[in-house]
């Protein structure tokens, strides 16, 4: 026996699949700060360098990621 699925519909508020795409994106954002941070710390040549790659890392994107939190929060 089949159904019949052609008037089935799915409603989902703006501001859930705003903060379901936040809350994916910032895992995402997690998982790639976790291997950069190790990759950069482990087959690093200059100490130095490192540093100056994390710290510019983190001053980048950690304003966008709160910036898009904002965002998503004030729907």
């Amino acid at each position: 026996m089949e159904q019949d699925f052609s008037n089935a519909s799915v409603a989902i508020s703006m501001k859930t699949a705003l903060m379901f795409g936040f809350y994916i994106m910032s895992a995402a954002y997690i998982i790639f700060t976790i291997v950069m941070y190790y990759h950069w710390n482990e087959y690093s040549v200059d100490a130095r360098v490192t540093s100056i790659t994390l710290i510019t890392y983190a001053v980048t994107t950690i304003p966008l990621i709160a910036t898009l939190g904002i965002i998503a929060l004030s729907f």
